[in-house]
């Protein structure tokens, strides 16, 4: 017998624990691993980032003439605001400090330290939303 309710995500974030870019060793200061935890794409705000600039460029699609001209760095400005918005919180080691969580600061992060954005991608592709945490 089925239920509906056991093929509805379970999880609304995850956590993905940061590791060096090419080592992959854990990325720690003074023993405290170093993380961030993000909403999952299935959650309303999630949807709330991504589709209010999807909505973006459909309009400039739309918009006249046959040939659009398409701000590429601003597509990856507007990829690191849906990761800084859907960004929870985090435990991060930079400059010398502990960061304190902002969505800005969190877009500065995610900037500076591009390799992040990669692997916060891929924990949310292989999030197991399914499983009861």
């Amino acid at each position: 017998m089925s239920d509906l309710m056991d093929l509805t995500p379970q999880i609304d974030t995850i956590t993905t624990y940061l590791k060096h870019p090419t080592t992959e060793e854990a990325l720690e200061h003074d023993g405290h691993p170093m993380w961030v935890e993000r909403l999952l794409p299935h959650t309303e705000d999630y949807k709330k980032a991504q589709f209010s600039r999807s909505a973006k460029y459909i309009n400039q699609a739309q918009g006249e003439g046959t040939t659009q001209d398409f701000d590429l760095y601003g597509a990856y400005q507007d990829q690191i605001g849906v990761m800084a918005e859907t960004t929870v919180g985090w435990q991060i080691y930079m400059g010398g400090e502990w960061v304190e969580f902002s969505v800005e600061k969190a877009k500065e992060v995610y900037a500076k330290a591009d390799f992040i954005q990669q692997q916060l991608k891929e924990a949310e592709d292989n999030a197991e939303v399914f499983t009861k945490g």
